[in-house]
């Protein structure tokens, strides 16, 4: 913090000692006891410029007159803040002692305060930096239009809008931080940042003020300002084009899309946009929303009152139209789409851009040759008829065993005398059988 303090004697024609407490008292020879408080020596009249630490809360001023006195004023930041006479504490009577100033709290500078616009109802932006230099303390930082031909509009996050009519005023700190109570207290040392939009409604030299306040004892005074004067001119709306979209070959009757994309590169007003026909055998239909517009030849259409309430072309806005056309006849088309603005109720052409279309006409299909016909292939067999599957045969029954019959008794035994006569007989025979065959070997 700056601080300037002059001083003046007033019947007291010797040279003194003069000393400054920065947040301290004095003591009655506080060039022999505080030393450090000692500034110089002075006669007659002097002035002490100096830089004490941001935040002091008060100083006191000694001088060690010991006849009459001197007239002291005291300034921070350039202002004022205390006025008394000083003389050595108790030296004579009635002396009026050492001086004692309370410096205000807070002090807050303006460090910043710039406003950036290009041309009426055209978005521009604001910066205010102040620092509280003093101590902690109550304040509030604002901005008031002086002068100007309109009021003005404030604009914060892009969303809240205030306006400000001329000689009104508008709290800074109240719409950076809407849900804290005024006056805010600020903090001894720090910076504080203002930053929004603005938007100024007629061309024209305005003159806005930054105020920084602070209170004590509740009653507001004011601390600094600083005067920002801003010349709006007005700048035409200049439309250009930013897209063109036609296709060129068509069939009559066939619908093809298009689009129209413009963008106006200069200040807010009226314009509008036209489809022209220059040039063709018949009348075109567009189709847009929904609706069916025909375009004579050699006449328009403003394809911006379409879907535009108003011919007003905000600064920095894109404006699209897309849509169908139709062509009844075949031919050669030549179209014009055009960009114009408005001097003084005069259309001037900004942009423009010519497509030529070439319609043909649906050709007729193509004869084709009916197509070779194979006979049928031969219809397949009838199928066999079906067979029923043998019906199934029961195993035959198989009668058990019969009982094992039990071998005959044997023949009773022969006699020996039968036995006898059988072998006897049974020789005769075979002895006969021999000589037989020896009589047919003779």
């Amino acid at each position: 913090m700056r601080l300037r303090v002059e001083g003046k004697a007033v019947g007291d024609p010797i040279a003194r000692y003069y000393g400054l407490g920065i947040d301290q008292d004095l003591d009655v020879r506080f060039w022999e006891t505080q030393i450090w408080t000692y500034r110089r020596i002075v006669f007659d009249y002097f002035v002490d410029e100096l830089e004490v630490p941001d935040g002091t809360g008060f100083v006191v001023v000694g001088i060690s007159a010991t006849r009459g006195y001197w007239h002291v004023k005291v300034y921070a930041e350039g202002r004022l803040v205390g006025e008394g006479d000083v003389a050595v504490p108790g030296a004579y009577p009635g002396s009026p002692g050492y001086l004692k100033v309370k410096l205000p709290a807070p002090l807050l500078e303006i460090l910043e305060a710039s406003f950036n616009v290009k041309a009426v109802n055209v978005l521009g932006s604001w910066e205010v930096l102040v620092k509280n230099v003093g101590a902690e303390g109550p304040g509030d930082v604002r901005m008031r239009l002086l002068s100007g031909p309109a009021s003005i509009k404030i604009i914060k996050m892009l969303t809240r809008e205030y306006e400000v009519p001329v000689g009104g005023v508008l709290s800074l700190c109240e719409i950076e931080k809407p849900q804290l109570p005024l006056p805010w207290t600020f903090v001894r040392g720090a910076a504080y940042l203002f930053t929004g939009n603005v938007i100024f409604t007629a061309p024209g030299k305005y003159t806005v003020r930054i105020e920084t306040v602070r209170y004590e004892d509740g009653v507001e005074v004011l601390h600094s300002y600083a005067d920002v004067a801003v010349t709006v001119e007005t700048i035409k709306p200049v439309l250009r084009f930013a897209e063109v979209f036609f296709q060129e070959n068509v069939l009559v009757g066939e619908h093809r899309e298009w689009r129209v994309k413009v963008v106006n590169a200069g200040g807010e007003g009226e314009g509008e946009v036209k489809f022209k026909l220059s040039s063709g055998p018949a009348p075109v239909k567009l189709l847009i929303a929904w609706k069916e517009y025909e375009v004579p030849v050699r006449g328009e259409l403003s394809l911006s009152s379409i879907v535009m309430p108003t011919k007003v072309f905000p600064s920095g806005w894109t404006f699209a139209i897309s849509g169908w056309m139709v062509f009844s006849a075949e031919g050669t088309y030549l179209i014009r789409v055009e960009a114009i603005h408005y001097e003084d109720g005069r259309p001037v052409v900004d942009d423009y851009v010519e497509i030529t279309i070439n319609v043909m006409a649906l050709a007729p299909p193509p004869t084709v040759a009916p197509p070779v016909v194979a006979p049928p292939p031969p219809a397949p067999p009838p199928p066999l008829p079906a067979v029923a599957p043998p019906p199934a045969v029961a195993p035959p029954a198989i009668a058990p065993p019969p009982p094992p019959v039990a071998p005959p008794p044997p023949p009773p035994a022969l006699p020996v005398t039968a036995v006898i006569a059988v072998v006897g007989v049974a020789s005769l025979a075979i002895a006969g059988l021999i000589f037989a065959r020896k009589l047919k070997k003779r």
